[in-house]
């Protein structure tokens, strides 16, 4: 009865059961003897050197995370030094920080233990503590932390999409990939300084969480530049301030060139039913699904991977720097060959696919003991940002009416969302360390999305040619005020 009861406790987490006494004991005289930790899981065929750390912190070395986690490691330990050291004050439990719920079901808590780093574990391993008592306290309950992170989500699912829109309306087609890139490079360069800065209010002391900073920090710098924009930024040419009548007038004329209509505060159902039956606004929208697929795994993934060098905190923040300088970089350079060179999107989409291809490769298949080769892999893996950015600029400039682009900018950007929602749901914590079954759908995702906008790009040169067969030229007559469609105006072409 006693080891049905064991089992029973331990089967919540597949990983723990893989972990024989013999295992935990090995890795504790290794580790004594002063091995890194890729020297370590050399020993072990099958685990990265970040597990076997996790699993020597969370583990071995750190304090029972609660009465029921004592009881799993009495009954699993046939060496009582590892009871002992597991009761090492240093590495208790400090602070429950957030919550999530895991593909597999049940509930996780990122726990912040005393040494200083941070794991996820499963509740029932920090039930009991004053940690998650006080967390209850100041959230309510884990269901309150999903309804706040819920709510946090919906307020931030517009930000893309208003951006694009923003762009659409006031550039020329040829124009908007670069100011697309301008304002979407800021997501690889914040990752320089972030890390940083969310490290050091790490450090703050006084009567409030330390995690609370980041968010105060964030919140009111969001709060504050929300309001400049409202006071700032104009609803469309039509209306800025701070232009004469004839400015006006020319701000309006140039963009009649893109044959795609006026801000219109009328919703036209035609234009839904029109984009719902439209093939290149689905073959844009699964690329972005299947191209951000590959996006979902790499905050997972990177800093395990830099963990297992042996670095400090500090240090591994910052070679987290060199992959947000890469996406920033890359995402301007894409956009710049957009906007320079007519006609070669899908191509550079197809590129940064690539790029993101050959960065799991290397991950997946170069040994663990090539740091340098599996940095290069790190770095390079957000390639996909680049190709993503030029994608967003692609489906504003090859959709016209208001309300058509507009539901098309929302819908390109759910499948960005929903590719990250996915990438996690591939990788399983059985399939480590080379996580084969995920690395296997993350290529085979990004290849067809790579072939899919090759497709795209050929459905817009037969678009075009049919038009032109036709005998109806390009032409830009009464474009911006009839706020008519790409498939209802003959005049209108598709950029490739």
């Amino acid at each position: 009865m006693k080891n049905e009861a064991t089992s029973a406790r331990a089967k919540p987490s597949s990983r723990r059961a893989r972990y024989t006494s013999e295992d935990d004991a090995k890795i504790r005289q290794l580790k004594a003897q002063g091995l890194s930790w890729i020297a370590i899981a050399e020993r072990f065929p099958g685990r990265t050197p970040g597990a076997i750390e996790v699993r020597y912190h969370t583990r071995l070395k750190t304090a029972n995370t609660s009465r029921r986690r004592a009881r799993q490691l009495r009954d699993h330990s046939q060496t009582p030094s590892v009871v002992d050291d597991a009761g090492e004050e240093e590495w208790g439990v400090e602070e429950i920080c957030d919550a999530r719920k895991p593909a597999d079901g049940g509930v996780e808590l990122l726990v912040k233990w005393k040494g200083g780093e941070e794991t996820w574990e499963p509740y029932e391993n920090v039930a009991e503590t004053e940690a998650l008592d006080e967390y209850e306290r100041l959230h309510g309950t884990v269901a309150g932390v999903y309804a706040q992170r819920f709510f946090l989500g919906v307020l931030e699912s517009g930000i893309s999409p208003m951006f694009m829109l923003i762009v659409g309306s006031w550039y020329r087609k040829q124009e908007q990939a670069i100011r697309m890139g301008i304002w979407y490079c800021c997501t690889g360069y914040v990752s320089i300084v972030s890390p940083l800065i969310n490290d050091g209010f790490g450090l703050i002391g006084g009567g409030v969480s330390s995690w609370r900073y980041m968010y105060y920090f964030g919140g009111a710098l969001t709060i504050f530049w929300g309001l400049c924009l409202l006071y700032a930024l104009p609803p469309d040419p039509i209306r800025a301030r701070g232009f004469t009548e004839r400015e006006r007038y020319i701000l309006v004329a140039r963009l009649r060139s893109n044959n795609s209509g006026v801000r219109n505060t009328h919703y036209k159902m035609d234009q839904v039913v029109e984009l719902g039956t439209d093939l290149k606004f689905w073959l844009l929208f699964s690329v972005s699904l299947l191209s951000i697929i590959a996006n979902g795994p790499i905050s997972a993934f990177i800093p395990i991977i830099i963990s297992g060098f042996g670095f400090s905190q500090l240090n591994s923040l910052l070679l987290l720097c060199p992959a947000g300088a890469y996406s920033g970089t890359m995402i301007l350079i894409a956009s710049f060959l957009a906007f320079k060179y007519k006609n070669n999107r899908t191509y550079i989409i197809f590129v940064a696919q690539m790029g993101t291809v050959l960065a799991y490769l290397l991950l997946w298949k170069l040994p663990l003991s090539a740091k340098a080769g599996l940095l290069v892999g790190t770095t390079i893996l957000p390639s996909l940002g680049a190709g993503y950015a030029v994608l967003m600029g692609l489906g504003v400039a090859n959709t016209a009416g208001y309300t058509k682009r507009s539901i098309a900018s929302s819908g390109i950007y759910i499948g960005y969302c929903l590719g990250n929602f996915v990438g996690p749901l591939a990788f399983h914590a059985e399939d480590a360390p080379r996580y084969a079954p995920g690395f296997i759908i993350v290529l085979i995702t990004s290849l067809v999305a790579a072939g899919l906008i090759i497709v795209y790009r050929f459905v817009c040169i037969w678009d075009n040619r049919r038009r032109d067969k036709a005998g109806v030229m390009e032409g830009f007559d009464h474009a911006y005020e009839d706020d008519s469609t790409d498939r209802k105006n003959p005049q209108f072409r598709y950029i490739l």
